[in-house]
């Protein structure tokens, strides 16, 4: 249990300890109040009935009848002194209270809380009754001893309340300690929902999202693993391409002119793999973040559909797209752009010669949804969802143009714009990648666009 234990033991104890002082401490005030309570005559109504009640009964039945009635256990009391102020009932009563009641009759004979009457034993009795004040309003004096036995009481449960719940609070953060120390020594594959079997806790909830960025650690590290292992394995091609023009560039001075050639395409061809790893690393590190400008999606796809119909000229590959009205969307133009002209282009170079891509943009009341069909072989099922990864190549797409970054790009650049992209293969045949982006008001967005845009 160890610090958390004497934590909770120490705190307990004082909350507990606190209540029991407070508690001692009213019981012993009442106490000590009743025990130096100053009596005193009540000038009431209530008094001045029952000593009227009390001299009737002495005027009409005497001594023997208002003793009967003094003796009554229901009947409030009322004191009958005589002369020598003595009680009729021998009751002892104290000095300050017969000096005030012997007052009161002197300087106020027709008081009717405090009678003397004659009674027909030939004495005359002094009817009152007393009531209980504090002498001064304050509350007695006295020293203040603590409870023992609640006090020993309330450590001992002290004890027991504390060593439960630091077990049951301790035991938990052991697993989530040793969940974090798994992590720190590089082990992503421990969890500790498991054992928090069926607690509903905030540290059940925090177990369950540990597990949670385990998992995410889990997944992000593989997949920096598997694209420094694709990366290696792209650059290793043209690096060793330049190391073979370099040496048939030594020993065929005739062939320099060519391997110049080869140099310079195979330095580009890394030179755009670089600038692509680059743009992908600052989108997943969120460095790249989309601006918040009107962008007319319509003539986004116009300038993309013109400039992949100009580098596809020869290639016997046509792109279809009507210009729809103007489709607001917010972000950064740029990005957008190479979204979309990545989706654009690999669409053309995957689909056969003599066919055509479809592009059509839809406007909805929330959502602009750009859709690009290619008349290709597809994707098989289980790498629909797959395709969008850094260095993907399907089954079909040895000998194809490109690094397999494009898509991964396009993807990082809609989500960071809030949108959604997916892939999903044609009935008829092909291929079709669905590009879903959260659309602006038309007025607003209107009124704020450049006029050049």
């Amino acid at each position: 249990m160890g610090r958390l234990f004497w934590k909770f033991f120490l705190l307990i104890s004082l909350a507990q300890l606190t209540a029991v002082s407070g508690v001692g401490h009213i019981l012993w005030v009442h106490n000590r109040s009743q025990r130096d309570a100053t009596p005193r005559v009540d000038y009431g109504a209530p008094a001045e009935f029952f000593v009227g009640s009390a001299a009737t009964t002495l005027q009409n039945g005497g001594t023997n009848a208002l003793h009967s009635l003094l003796q009554t256990r229901n009947q409030p009391t009322v004191y009958a002194l005589d002369e020598s102020n003595r009680e009729l009932l021998g009751r002892e009563v104290a000095a300050p209270i017969m000096q005030q009641a012997h007052r009161v009759v002197e300087t106020n004979p027709a008081s009717r809380a405090v009678r003397r009457l004659a009674s027909d034993d030939g004495h005359s009795y002094l009817l009152f009754a007393p009531t209980m004040r504090f002498e001064g309003g304050r509350p007695p004096s006295g020293p203040f001893r603590i409870p023992m036995i609640p006090t020993i009481m309330t450590l001992i449960g002290s004890l027991v309340c504390a060593a439960l719940l630091a077990q049951y609070l301790s035991k938990p953060i052991r697993n989530l300690r040793a969940a974090f120390d798994s992590v720190a020594s590089g082990n992503l594959n421990l969890r500790v929902g498991p054992l928090m079997k069926k607690r509903n806790d905030e540290l059940a909830n925090l177990g369950r999202d540990f597990d949670r960025m385990a998992i995410r650690l889990q997944a992000l590290l593989q997949s920096q693993r598997r694209l420094f292992h694709d990366v290696s394995h792209e650059l290793r091609s043209p690096l060793a391409r330049l190391q073979i023009a370099t040496g048939l560039a030594r020993q065929h001075p005739d062939t320099v002119q060519s391997s110049l050639e080869r140099i310079e395409r195979e330095c580009k061809r890394v030179d755009e793999l670089v600038g692509e790893l680059l743009t992908l690393s600052k989108l997943e590190a969120g460095v790249i973040g989309a601006a918040n400008e009107p962008v007319d999606l319509s003539r986004l796809v116009a300038e993309v559909v013109a400039d992949a119909r100009f580098e596809s000229n020869g290639d016997q590959r046509s792109i279809s797209f009507s210009d729809s009205e103007p489709v607001i969307v917010r972000g950064q133009p740029e990005l957008l752009h190479r979204a979309i002209e990545n989706v654009v282009r690999n669409a053309l170079i995957h689909t056969p010669e003599r066919t055509t891509v479809v592009i059509a943009i839809v406007n909805a009341a929330q959502r602009a949804c750009i859709s690009i069909d290619d008349s290709g072989p597809g994707v098989a099922e289980q790498e629909v969802t797959t395709i969008f990864q850094p260095f993907f190549r399907g089954a079909g797409a040895q000998g194809t143009q490109g690094h397999g970054l494009g898509l991964s790009i396009a993807k990082q650049v809609v989500e960071a714009h809030g949108g959604t992209i997916r892939a999903s293969n044609r009935a008829t045949g092909g291929l079709r990648v669905e590009i879903d982006l959260p659309n602006s008001t038309l007025e607003n967005a209107s009124a704020s666009l450049p006029q050049n845009a």
